[in-house]
């Protein structure tokens, strides 16, 4: 990393080229779309300023960071058992899998550091993917019984005919003819609307048709629709399913049991298919607004990695009125201009717009390991920041004044 883009990644900055619109859509793409098209934008587009890799640098999330872990080794392991002809998830077969692969600890061993290597580029996690290390590493144990639990649940079926030949996507994954068997980690698509989807376990019987994916987080209204929009484009995929034959098993596999999702009929799938024809065409339009809307909301928001480059996020929270919290510390984001020095490690300022703060109102700002030099006059954006109402000999009894202290996770941006 040069000293020109060190610096560049803590200011605010446009892209330098915006990401054209997605050539193939998937499940998770029209509902980051839907949801915001200007986060999908700015998570997506090209700063080459800032660095060589896809998108905006990604901060590193710990509990994300270990479902991205259990996830992985899932795949891993079925695919393996899967390739061995195993049908069931004990026995003798599985012990022979394991010992090839070095056991569950070495799978995941070996999962932490893909996982974490996808951040040792990005320029807002590098400081924190040794901890991220450490801190994985210390849970080892718990991450090997989440992903048993969620492998003992899962029976195979091997392969008793001709399964066609299998070969490999620019992405990857697995392409195949699809007959009697399971299949890991398959990509379904359907050329004709222009969409795919990647299913985690396929099995094909002669009794049954099962589609189950995995899922490490809570249960979410939409891990059903993306089943169901899997059922569709296995239905709809002539090169993996040429018979068309339809999916009579949906399955999300959570870590605390399994949840089985109806399977839709051909009426069903008809509809499925014009819904998403009709909400991809949305989508498209209005990302081809420039630069695209932003729609401020709260409850996404918050999670939202680039929302200090949205400047619509911060007009919203301008003039939002903020409820008073007894007093009591909360995270949220601030934008502040620096008006002086207040002592070694902590600056006096003005909020501009905050998420928990009233615009105008004084701050006292404390510092600790600052991404750059602050001098009176800058305009600077701080995410993750404690805020809490300042008591004791600094208030006047007349002017509010909040305190914002920064810890390990804030992130401070100039204007």
């Amino acid at each position: 990393m040069s000293p020109e883009r060190d610096e560049a990644i803590w200011k605010v900055s446009s892209p330098s080229r915006w990401q054209t619109p997605p050539a193939r859509m998937s499940v998770s793409t029209l509902l980051e779309l839907e949801a915001c098209p200007r986060r999908w934008a700015l998570s997506n587009s090209e700063y080459s300023h800032i660095w060589t890799g896809k998108g905006y640098p990604r901060p590193l999330h710990l509990a994300a960071t270990e479902g991205t872990v259990v996830h992985r080794a899932l795949q891993v392991l079925t695919s393996a058992l899967v390739a061995s002809g195993a049908t069931l998830v004990t026995g003798d077969s599985v012990v022979r899998v394991l010992r090839k692969l070095g056991g569950y600890t070495s799978v995941i061993r070996d999962c932490i550091a893909e996982a974490l290597s996808v951040y040792a580029g990005s320029p807002r996690a590098r400081r924190r993917v040794d901890d991220a290390q450490r801190q994985l590493a210390s849970r080892l144990p718990d991450l090997r019984c989440r992903v048993q639990q969620l492998l003992s649940r899962i029976a195979l079926w091997s392969p008793s005919v001709d399964v066609g030949t299998k070969r490999g996507t620019p992405d990857g994954l697995r392409r195949c003819r699809c007959g009697h068997g399971s299949f890991a980690e398959l990509r379904l698509q359907a050329t004709g609307i222009h969409w795919y989807g990647v299913v985690d376990l396929l099995t094909v019987s002669p009794d049954c048709c099962e589609i189950r994916d995995f899922k490490t987080g809570k249960p979410k209204p939409d891990h059903e629709f993306q089943l169901q929009v899997y059922a569709l484009l296995w239905a709809m995929d002539g090169e993996a399913n040429p018979a068309g034959r339809l999916a009579d098993r949906l399955v999300i596999s959570y870590e605390g049991g399994d949840i089985d999702v109806p399977a839709p009929d051909r009426e069903r799938l008809s509809n499925l298919e014009r819904e998403l024809v009709a909400r991809t065409d949305t989508v498209l339009r209005n990302l081809a607004v420039s630069p695209p809307v932003g729609r401020p909301q709260e409850a996404r928001c918050q999670y939202c990695e680039v929302r200090h480059l949205c400047d619509d996020f911060w007009r919203h929270h301008r003039n939002c009125p903020h409820v008073e919290s007894a007093g009591l510390p909360q995270f949220g984001d601030i934008q502040l201009r620096i008006s002086d020095r207040h002592g070694p490690a902590s600056w006096d300022g003005v909020v501009e717009s905050s998420t928990a703060a009233a615009s105008g109102q004084d701050v006292l700002l404390r510092t600790v390991d600052l991404p750059f030099e602050l001098r009176p006059g800058y305009r600077v954006r701080l995410l993750n920041v404690c805020l809490s109402a300042l008591g004791g000999e600094l208030d006047d009894g007349v002017h509010p004044v909040t305190i914002a202290t920064m810890g390990s996770s804030t992130e401070m941006f100039s204007l």
